[in-house]
C-alpha cells in the first residue's frame, strides 16, 4: 500500500512529535526512491552538521552504528516534518550536555520511543552481536539526538 500522507511541513504545535506523524514519516521515507532519499540524507547533512560530527565521535558498537546513525536521521526527518523552517540544527554544546543522561525517551517522546524500540528489537532478532549492553548505547544517543533536536528551535517572531 502507498505510504500515509504527510501533515504539512512545520505545522506540529510544538515539539513532541505524534505518532501518526512517525508512521507517517517512516512509511514515507521507507518508501522514496534511492534519488530522493539520498537528497533527504544529503539535506540532514548541511542542515545537522554538528549532530553528525558528534554521532561520529560517540562511541557505539559496531552492532549498532549504523542502527543509530539511521534512527538519528529518521528523527530529524520526523522533527523537520513536524517543526518544519522552526527546527534549527543541534549543536555539539547541547549535544556533549545531554549525551551523559538524557531524558528517557519513552517519556519526551513516546511515538518517536515506540518506533525506535520496534527497529532496534528486529535488530536483536538479526544480529546476535547486538546484545542489551549495545542496544542500552544506541537507546542514549538516540535520546540524546531527540532531546537535542527538540530543544532546537527558532523562536516564533
Amino acid at each position: 500500500p502507498a505510504p500515509p500522507p504527510l501533515p504539512e511541513r512545520g505545522t506540529a504545535a510544538g515539539p513532541v512529535l505524534a505518532a501518526d506523524l512517525v508512521a507517517a514519516v517512516w512509511r514515507n521515507l521507507a518508501a522514496l526512491p534511492p534519488r530522493e532519499l539520498g537528497r533527504r540524507r544529503d539535506r540532514f547533512t548541511n542542515t545537522q552538521a554538528d549532530l553528525l560530527v558528534w554521532l561520529d565521535d560517540t562511541a557505539l558498537p559496531e552492532s549498532g552504528a549504523l542502527a543509530a546513525a539511521d534512527l538519528c536521521f529518521e528523527a530529524w526527518a520526523m522533527f523537520d516534518q513536524a517543526l518544519g523552517d522552526r527546527l534549527r540544527g543541534a549543536t555539539w554544546k547541547e549535544l556533549k550536555a545531554l549525551e551523559r543522561e538524557p531524558p528517557p525517551l519513552e517519556a519526551t517522546q513516546p511515538a518517536l520511543s515506540a518506533y525506535a524500540a520496534e527497529a532496534l528489537d528486529t535488530l536483536e532478532g538479526e544480529d546476535e552481536r547486538f546484545d542489551a549492553s549495545a542496544r542500552a548505547q544506541v537507546e542514549r544517543a538516540v535520546a540524546t539526538v531527540a532531546a537535542a533536536l527538540a530543544g532546537a528551535l527558532r523562536p516564533v517572531s
